[in-house]
């Protein structure tokens, strides 16, 4: 379908971008992926902008003296009035090698530009048939299917202000996920507010533990472990390690520890008191973490009634730390024991913060995972609404971003940094998104596009009730209160 022409307005066209006038009759639409030819090939781009233009009217001092309504009496200004399309430049299909290749020659001016049809934008973009569905691609019925691999193998980081479409964002993609017939992968939530804790319903391959039942063996903490979250001194260590003892338990260590007549024991004592204080040490460890992930399962850790942080930040770094070493096991001895895994960690900034230094076994091991997942199969994908507050090593890792929408400027900064995916063209789209619509770039695909999100099949799967919910819950139970006590008068009397 034929959009316009080539134009030349200013420095463009470039190898970057140009503009077209868009044909009478014609719609182009903002994200639209569209095509013109030059030497090396077709010039495929998406349209970035679309500007209005009025020869009649570019002249301020002339509106001035006649105003709107006398020059629309005297000049034909309708006739005067079109439109330009911006287009963003993304790579060209060359006429010698059927490879994606850069732009090194602009677009010829007085060339047609076309709208892209499925065929082309398929191959071009690296749609997979066998893929992640997300949803419908902009200005297109193309439904956008990302690649399994290319999606998470190098970890994946969902960006979007609150109430931007995330979670739901978040829940295709684990519907995709459980749904799949062959290749299928072990996926874990780390579910910060219960947001995740009614998908049980909806699939018998999901498994929702809370975090109140997590226990740590006793067996296995020893000093390295302790050091982890604790961070000894040489003196400390020496002191822990001597005492240790695997066989014995929790309260016999305390003892031990208590009853040690050197200054390094005070502070050990303290340690194991907090760690006491928060219930996670037990005889044995729960869950069984070498039999929690099977292949197209997904785990569901609830850590809504964990208040603590300290406490939160252990169970997900000893989580995390346990399957690294088991998944790592798997590969190398080749043994069947954790499967490929996906980790979706909701609010990834409390686990992994840029300036926090004061708790960072979590952040720690996030990084780690971040930086050697890949080699094994065990992939992350860090959901966040405060990307600024994301570890910047962690986020450097994700080779893959969907960005939703984003407001805060801070945010839309620090992402334009991180990420070498995003330009000044991506970047002013941000804060006008609206919602369940957002940019899915980076290696997942072989250039940005903008996608309207599908609506989870899933529902609500938060156990929270909505503002009103809970107010119109609250008058119900107050109404029941009143008609007992009067029940209970009228009895009387």
């Amino acid at each position: 379908m034929e959009l316009g022409t080539v134009v030349s307005v200013g420095d463009s066209p470039n190898t970057y971008e140009y503009y077209f006038v868009i044909s009478k009759g014609a719609i182009a639409k903002k994200g639209m992926y569209v095509y013109t030819e030059n030497e090396q090939g077709l010039v495929l781009g998406y349209v970035s902008d679309l500007v209005r233009s009025n020869s009649y009217l570019s002249n301020p001092e002339v509106v001035s003296d006649y105003g709107g309504e006398t020059l629309k009496q005297h000049f034909p200004i309708e006739k005067w009035d079109y439109l330009l399309g911006k287009v963003k430049i993304v790579g060209v299909l060359s006429k010698t090698s059927p490879k994606r290749e850069r732009a090194s020659l602009p677009p010829i001016p007085g060339n047609s530009v076309l709208k892209c049809d499925d065929v082309i934008l398929k191959g071009f973009l690296g749609i997979d048939e066998r893929g992640i569905s997300l949803g419908k691609l902009f200005g297109h019925n193309l439904e956008v299917k990302v690649n399994l691999t290319r999606l998470f193998q190098k970890h994946l980081a969902i960006l979007a202000m609150s109430g931007a479409g995330k979670s739901n964002l978040t829940k295709v993609i684990i519907e995709e996920l459980l749904k799949r017939k062959r290749g299928k992968i072990a996926s874990l939530i780390i579910d910060v507010h219960g947001e995740y804790s009614g998908l049980s319903k909806f699939s018998k391959d999901v498994v929702v533990f809370n975090a109140r039942d997590f226990r740590i063996p006793f067996s296995s903490l020893n000093v390295d472990l302790f050091n982890e979250i604790y961070q000894l001194t040489s003196a400390q260590r020496s002191l822990y390690n001597s005492l240790w003892d695997p066989t014995i338990t929790f309260d016999e260590f305390l003892n031990r520890i208590s009853r040690a007549e050197k200054k390094s024991a005070e502070p050990l004592l303290r340690y194991l008191l907090e760690l006491k204080s928060y219930n996670l040490i037990g005889e044995e460890e729960n869950p069984r973490i070498e039999d929690l992930l099977k292949p197209g399962s997904c785990v569901v850790l609830n850590l809504l009634d964990i208040s603590e942080f300290k406490k939160m930040q252990i169970i997900v770094f000893y989580l995390l730390k346990t399957l690294f070493f088991l998944r790592r096991i798997s590969v190398r001895e080749q043994k069947r024991i954790v499967p490929p895994t996906v980790v979706f960690i909701e609010e990834a900034h409390n686990f992994a913060r840029s300036f926090d230094k004061s708790i960072g076994m979590a952040k720690r091991q996030i990084e780690l995972i971040a930086r050697e997942g890949r080699k094994f199969n065990f992939s992350l994908c860090l959901i966040t609404q405060r990307p600024s507050h994301l570890s910047q090593t962690a986020l450097s890792q994700c080779s893959s971003q969907i960005i939703l929408r984003i407001a805060n400027p801070n945010d839309q900064k620090f992402i334009s940094e991180m990420s070498e995916y995003v330009d000044n063209t991506v970047l002013r789209e941000l804060p006008s998104l609206g919602v369940g619509e957002g940019i899915v770039l980076g290696e997942c695909l072989n250039a940005p596009v903008f996608v309207k999100f599908r609506r989870s099949s899933i529902g609500k799967t938060s156990v929270a009730l909505s503002f009103e919910e809970e107010a119109l819950a609250w008058e119900e139970e107050e109404r029941k209160v009143i008609d007992t006590y009067l029940d209970s008068i009228d009895l009387e009397e």
